[in-house]
């Protein structure tokens, strides 16, 4: 059970070295904020600022239509961009999800522990990497979607921690991290079974 797999969430040695492992993303999502939320203390929401990019397409657009469109733009997170809204607590595992300082160690994948936090910025411990056991600040930045050709949809940036919360990650992304020893494998209806439950079961 996820109980017996983060018997302390709070230990940054055991957080370090241990990771759950689902087959998809959605999958990860619903298993992140579930073991968030087991943590002691009340949820930090931190709601990104989204705006659409003008273009001559959205240039005429009224308020009510731009409203709405930014509500839609709001539940999107393609590609490497944060949620719109992320959840915290102090103890929260989170991911790095671009590169911000290569020789701070803070790069894409990085994972940290939230300490502290602030209106604008986080202070994490670093659990992954060459940096691994100092502490960092993380302030919110900057992501546009819509200037690459790949970019499909309505273009936008987004203003936010540049974080995902990384208690568990997909199968694919544990296999780029050399230090994750993976605490529990799931098979797609092995993971609904559990997570109806509340629990999952540690393979």
């Amino acid at each position: 059970m996820v109980g017996l797999s983060y018997r302390d969430l709070l230990d940054s040695t055991l957080l370090a070295g241990s990771s759950l492992l689902c087959p998809t993303k959605d999958n990860v999502k619903k298993l992140n904020e579930d073991i968030n939320g087991r943590l002691p203390g009340e949820d930090i929401v931190y709601l990104s600022l989204d705006k659409i990019l003008q273009s001559n397409p959205y240039a005429a657009m009224t308020h009510a239509t731009a409203n709405a469109r930014l509500e839609y733009v709001n539940t999107l997170s393609p590609g490497n961009l944060p949620d719109h809204k992320l959840t915290l607590r102090i103890g929260s595992v989170v991911m790095l999800t671009r590169n911000l300082s290569l020789a701070e160690g803070l790069c894409n994948g990085t994972r940290l522990q939230v300490l502290r936090t602030f209106p604008q910025m986080l202070e994490c411990l670093i659990l992954t990497g060459p940096r691994a056991g100092r502490t960092t600040l993380i302030g919110k930045t900057k992501f546009e979607h819509g200037k690459l050709k790949k970019d499909t949809g309505i273009p936008f940036s987004r203003y936010q921690f540049p974080l995902r919360l990384s208690f568990a990650m997909t199968i694919n992304k544990a296999q780029g991290e050399i230090n994750i020893r993976p605490k529990l494998k799931l098979n797609h209806l092995r993971f609904q079974d559990r997570l109806s439950s509340g629990w999952a079961s540690a393979s």
